[in-house]
């Protein structure tokens, strides 16, 4: 599985974000270097017919697991994508900083 080959875990919580939220969001941010959906123009109703007929399933049968280990780094989906960035460079920079640094 994922948590047996890596060395850091991070976990992106969207726990706190509405269904709303989460399509609203999912569908307005570009990914990967991708257009948004929304660039691409589609509707913010057939992305949410994508996402409860798809997105949301396989998330359910495959996205997170059940336990974490005790070091995750959770952070929050509502953040920017710069503060989330900066939350786990703060984060990773004390795990791997030498004992007394």
């Amino acid at each position: 599985s994922m948590l047996e080959i890596c060395s850091h875990y991070i976990l992106v919580d969207d726990r706190s974000l509405s269904v709303d939220a989460l399509v609203s969001r999912k569908w307005d941010r570009s990914h990967l270097g991708k257009p948004s959906y929304k660039e691409r123009n589609v509707s913010l109703h057939h992305y949410r017919v994508y996402f409860e007929g798809y997105v949301k399933p396989a998330f359910e049968k495959y996205g997170r697991p059940l336990e974490l280990p005790p070091d995750t780094i959770v952070v929050d989906a509502t953040k920017s994508p710069m503060e989330t960035a900066r939350v786990i460079v703060e984060a990773l920079e004390l795990k791997v900083a030498p004992p007394g640094v």
